[in-house]
């Protein structure tokens, strides 16, 4: 999943350049999608998102714990 919010940061950085984007995500791309958020806010990117919409999240986030093993 760290990878996955790696290659969207790189997607939308370099690829396919975007300032400002809403992200909708569904299932596991939720993880994925709060993955990215988390290095959106801890790091400076070339970006902005404006909205993160979540579909068929069933976790509960307080809970949730996304680690790199």
């Amino acid at each position: 999943m760290f990878e996955h919010a790696k290659v969207i940061q790189e997607l939308v950085t370099d690829i396919v350049p975007l300032q400002s984007f809403d992200l909708m995500t569904h299932d596991e791309g939720d993880s994925v999608g709060l993955i990215l958020l988390d290095n959106y806010q801890k790091q400076q990117l070339p970006f902005t998102i404006a909205h993160h919409f979540i579909l068929n999240g069933s976790i509960y986030l307080p809970l949730a714990q996304i680690t790199w093993t």
